[in-house]
C-alpha cells in the first residue's frame, strides 16, 4: 500500500489464549478490509499470547477493520485495545536513533533502573526487548535487554555516551551502544 496523507494508522494490542492461527486471523482481517500491516510483534508466555500490530489504510478501510477486529476479539474471547493515529512516526523528528544492548546478571529492577536513566536524559525508548537466560556452564541467571532509543539532536552525544558508560560500569552492565543505520 502506498503511504499518502489521507491514510490512517490503527494500533492494536491483543491478549488471549494462545493457539495456532492467531496472526493469520489478524492478517486476514487486514487484507479483507484493504489495510496493510506496518509492523507487528507477538510473544507467547505459557498459554497466553500478547500481540501488537500497527495497521495502515484509508480512513474508511481502517473504520471497517476496527469493526472487524472487535467482532474477531469477541468471537475468540481476546482482550483488545485499539487506538487511531494520523502519524506513527512523530517521536522520530529531531532525534538520532541508537541501538543499545545490555547483558548482565539478572537482578530485581534492572529494567526500571535502565529506563529511568533514559527518561532522566529525555531519551525516548521506541522498542524494548528483554529476556532472561542461564549463563553457559553455570546456573547464573542473566538478563539480555535491547533497546531502540531516540536521542534528541540537541543532546551532546559524546557526553550522553560517556554518562551511559559510567552508569553501566557502576551497575556492572555489559553494554553496546551504536547508531542505527
Amino acid at each position: 500500500m502506498n503511504k499518502s496523507k489521507t491514510e490512517t494508522y490503527l494500533s492494536l494490542c491483543a491478549l488471549g489464549e494462545d493457539k495456532p492461527g492467531i496472526v493469520a486471523a489478524f492478517a486476514k482481517a487486514a487484507k479483507s478490509n484493504q489495510c496493510s500491516i506496518v509492523s507487528s510483534k507477538l510473544s507467547v508466555s505459557g498459554d497466553t499470547f500478547a500481540l501488537i500490530i500497527h495497521f495502515i489504510g484509508s480512513w474508511h478501510a481502517i473504520a471497517k477493520l476496527e469493526s472487524a477486529l472487535q467482532k474477531l476479539a469477541q468471537k475468540h474471547e481476546w482482550q483488545l485495545q485499539l487506538k487511531l493515529n494520523q502519524n506513527i512516526n512523530t517521536t522520530r523528528t529531531s532525534t538520532v536513533p541508537y541501538y543499545v544492548q545490555v547483558i548482565s546478571q539478572d537482578r530485581l529492577g534492572i529494567i526500571h533502573d535502565l529506563t529511568s536513566f533514559f527518561s532522566r536524559k529525555s531519551i525516548n525508548i521506541e522498542e524494548l526487548q528483554s529476556e532472561i537466560f542461564f549463563a553457559p556452564k553455570t546456573t547464573t541467571v542473566m538478563a539480555h535487554l535491547s533497546f531502540n532509543i531516540y536521542v534528541p539532536t540537541k543532546t551532546n552525544i559524546a557526553a550522553f555516551r560517556e554518562s551511559f558508560m559510567l552508569y553501566s560500569e557502576e551497575h556492572n552492565l555489559d553494554v553496546v551502544m551504536e547508531p542505527i543505520k
